[in-house]
């Protein structure tokens, strides 16, 4: 129940983490087969795994597949855009990868803050779910209350959102140690991850290729495959010091099998070009923030170095990992 808060703060509630990407063929449904098709396919193949690359606040209306074309932006409100805040009909952006030059880092000449998330402020309240509290008192991000219209997860089902930068945030724990976590995951019938707070810890391992190593990071044949995730008991039960310290392949028969992939996605920069696929996974969250007098919404990201957050421009394309109360 996403109304009850425990005495540090945080919201008493579980979420489920969809199996794959939006955009990302449901063939590869599970984390080993992902792992394994990235091990073998080309690097123009690996988006059946990456999935789309969405801007923020954006629905899947073609702009994010990653051959989209391009429009020349920022949108004007409210005369380029819907009362959903999307690109409307006489625009011409409608399926556009919206682009800018410039000093905007929006593809909105005016920001909503409220495109993935609410607006939902708690009275009496210091903390929403662990978000930011935005300069107009509100904490504009998805959560229990209410899911917004422009929500790019709707195609997943009912319930199905964008995570907010908490969620992301107790699932790594992120505290220095990019390979530790708090936090417990589990699979379900269906094959998806559910994440629930004060459990068992988890293990990040960096899968390079289908490959775990300790020598990945040097390695300039291997290439980031992206993140997996392991019970810690799981991982350090079955795997042993060689599967931590060598080569193997993660699925030899002592291996155990991931609760959850992060591939590593890439990005779409502001200019339109597509970057970093096989180096750095970038996934929005719907929590929205300020930095250096620009509007920016935070994503979870993860590369060579670790895993983290960073304070993304909304013009940007990262992938979408929806999450289900």
């Amino acid at each position: 129940d996403g109304n009850k808060w425990n005495k540090i703060g945080a919201p008493e509630h579980s979420i489920t983490f969809a199996p794959y990407n939006l955009g990302a063929d449901p063939a590869y449904d599970t984390p080993k087969k992902q792992i394994e098709y990235l091990a073998a396919c080309s690097a123009t193949d690996a988006i059946k795994v990456y999935g789309d690359l969405y801007q923020w606040g954006r629905v899947a209306d073609g702009h994010e597949k990653r051959n989209s074309t391009t429009y020349s932006g920022p949108l004007t409100v409210p005369d380029d855009v819907d009362g959903n805040g999307q690109p409307n009909g006489t625009s011409g952006a409608i399926g556009k990868f919206i682009t800018i030059s410039g000093a905007s880092d929006n593809w909105l000449t005016t920001p909503k803050h409220d495109l993935w998330g609410n607006g939902e402020s708690l009275v009496g309240q210091t903390d929403n779910q662990g978000g930011v509290l935005y300069t107009d008192g509100k904490y504009y991000q998805n959560t229990d209350w209410t899911i917004s219209a422009s929500n790019p997860c709707a195609s997943m089902g009912a319930g199905w959102r964008v995570p907010t930068q908490d969620e992301w945030e107790r699932l790594i724990n992120y505290d220095g140690d990019p390979v530790t976590v708090g936090g417990d995951i589990t699979m379900d019938a269906t094959g998806q991850a559910n994440s629930s707070a004060n459990s068992a810890p988890l293990t990040w391992v960096p899968v390079a290729g289908g490959i775990a190593s300790t020598n990945w990071e040097t390695d300039t044949e291997q290439k980031l495959g992206g993140y997996a995730v392991y019970k810690t008991a799981d991982w350090d039960d079955a795997a042993a010091a060689d599967y931590k310290n060598g080569i193997k392949n993660l699925y030899e028969t002592a291996a155990p099998e991931p609760i959850l992939f992060l591939p590593a996605t890439g990005y779409r920069t502001g200019g339109g070009s597509v970057s970093e696929g096989g180096n750095i996974g970038y996934y929005w969250s719907s929590t929205v923030d300020t930095f250096n007098g620009e509007d920016v919404s935070y994503s979870f990201f993860g590369d060579i170095h670790g895993l983290s957050f960073w304070q993304d421009i909304r013009v940007f394309g990262d992938a979408v990992r929806c999450v289900k109360e």
